[in-house]
């Protein structure tokens, strides 16, 4: 914990590779982190979902530091490395919606961590996230679940902030960091379906493979 919290002032090490250089994360782990434009249509209530790389090596363990150990300038390094392959997409013309965590995972964390993530991609694109979404109740950790236990967990956990908020005709895409099993992203695909959307589509960071 100690390390941690110097490294979290004073970073003098990658914190993959440990050599010293200077930052968080060097130059050859982050390259290391291969990008290719990856869909899918397995998700329940997502017309498709478009992933960057699979969530393995440097970028799990990025992850993990960024999202559960308080390294939170990594979610910038991250949201500029992959910028060039998300402007790929069609931002445009839809609704841009965060998956939402419950407000005590917020206060833990002092942050959202999605939208940190997709900062860099809506300063270059003059984006707005609609943070239309809520938790109803503080849901136990995913991790290790499968799917049909996590489609236990999470069914009902999803609602709007305002039963009155219109989506009539809209296209959505919902963005998170990481695609697992899908049952977050179905969760608000139902809700936003409920709300009019004529289609949802999701983006993710990085996709698990072996689920």
């Amino acid at each position: 914990m100690l390390h941690n919290i110097l490294d979290l002032f004073l970073p003098n090490v990658c914190l993959c590779c440990r050599d010293h250089f200077g930052g968080l994360v060097c130059s050859n782990c982050l390259g290391s982190i291969s990008i290719s434009k990856i869909s899918s249509s397995r998700v329940r209530g997502v017309d498709s979902v478009t992933s960057f790389t699979e969530y393995k090596g440097v970028m799990s363990q990025l992850i993990q530091y960024y999202k559960l150990q308080g390294f939170t300038s990594l979610g910038s390094t991250l949201g500029e490395y992959f910028l060039s392959s998300m402007m790929c997409l069609d931002w445009t013309s839809s609704v841009i919606i965060n998956v939402p965590s419950h407000s005590k995972r917020y206060k833990e964390r002092g942050f959202d961590h999605v939208t940190t993530l997709y900062d860099p991609l809506a300063k270059t694109l003059d984006l707005e996230f609609a943070s239309l979404l809520k938790r109803t109740r503080q849901t136990p950790a995913l991790v290790g679940l499968n799917k049909f236990e996590r489609i236990n967990v999470m069914k009902g956990s999803i609602s709007s902030i305002d039963p009155r908020i219109n989506l009539e005709g809209r296209n959505v895409i919902l963005c998170d960091d990481i695609l697992t099993t899908g049952t977050t992203l179905s969760e608000c695909a139902v809700t936003c379906r409920q709300l009019g959307a004529s289609s949802v589509h999701a983006v993710t960071f990085a996709e698990v493979y072996d689920v």
